[in-house]
């Protein structure tokens, strides 16, 4: 008698607390901005942030105009969406992650997925295209995204704030030139990667990409992935290396010299200025600046001005 007791009571319990949580989100819902009757979550929930989302279908379009018609009113509820998990649910999503990953997948994968928190990727993911959609008229997010990207504790949450600061225009670019020319913060090349979407507003930045991306170990880095990844175009990415190429730090020269020697002959047009660093007086200099010649113009090896 006492068990069945305790077991109606315990029924009872979560039926109420199931009952609490649904009054929860039906109001939150009826708070949340609304455009054509629908609130911003149901606007939303058409995104997946999966790589292969169709961007061009009529329910996506549909959506996008949604929340760009709600404008800055969907600031808050995009960013609530980025809030970090609580420890459990991250050591909960740590076992499934590698149950995903075990043999046999028929077994542990239906596991896994039932133990990782699917729905807040989700959410979290539908926010990124929520502010990707909102472009600058969400700019007065910025602070927050930016703290939230700098975020020591939770590394999805820091993917999606630097996700989003990349998608609300170019008054975003102290922030994430901040991020990504700091060489011990996580995720920085991922904000190099935003740069891609300010066009040729990201050219005086460049000096100190450049810089923040040398080897500190002395190694001659290669920039043109960096550049590439930034939104250069090639022509643009050769005279930004030409002008590195006089850059105060011998590291950043030689690292100049070998990325024009990557492009071989695409990067003729630098041959007089890699030929004047073969008398320069660091040796990791003139070493990188003959192996770039040799590919790009072997011809202005000999006959050296100035010897």
């Amino acid at each position: 008698m006492r068990s069945l007791r305790q077991s109606l009571t315990i029924v009872g319990c979560l039926a109420a607390t199931t009952l609490v949580i649904t009054i929860t989100i039906a109001s939150v819902r009826q708070r949340e901005p609304r455009y054509q009757n629908r609130s911003l979550s149901q606007w939303l929930s058409t995104f997946t942030d999966a790589p292969h989302e169709n961007h061009y279908s009529p329910e996506f379009i549909e959506a996008t105009e949604a929340i760009r018609h709600i404008g800055p009113q969907a600031i808050p509820y995009l960013l609530a969406r980025f809030k970090p998990q609580p420890k459990l649910f991250k050591v909960r999503d740590f076992i499934g992650g590698h149950m995903l990953r075990m043999r046999p997948r028929a077994i542990f994968i239906p596991l896994g997925m039932r133990i990782v928190d699917v729905e807040w990727f989700q959410l979290g993911g539908q926010a990124v295209v929520g502010f990707q959609a909102l472009g600058t008229n969400a700019t007065s997010a910025i602070p927050e995204l930016f703290r939230l990207a700098t975020d020591q504790t939770d590394d999805h949450v820091r993917i999606w704030a630097i996700r989003a600061l990349g998608s609300v225009g170019p008054k975003a670019l102290p922030e994430l030139l901040q991020i990504g020319t700091n060489r011990y913060t996580p995720n920085r090349f991922l904000a190099l990667f935003q740069l891609r979407n300010f066009g040729t507003n990201v050219l005086p930045a460049v000096p100190a990409i450049l810089e923040s991306t040398t080897d500190p170990r002395g190694v001659p880095f290669d920039f043109s992935p960096v550049l590439h990844d930034i939104g250069l175009e090639p022509t643009t990415s050769v005279q930004v290396l030409i002008i590195a190429l006089r850059a105060e730090k011998p590291l950043i020269r030689a690292s100049a010299a070998n990325s024009l020697g990557t492009l071989g002959t695409n990067a003729a047009v630098a041959g007089p200025a890699l030929q004047a660093l073969l008398l320069d007086g660091n040796q990791l200099v003139r070493e990188q600046s003959t192996n770039a010649l040799l590919k790009i113009a072997p011809e202005l090896l000999t006959n050296i001005p100035g010897q």
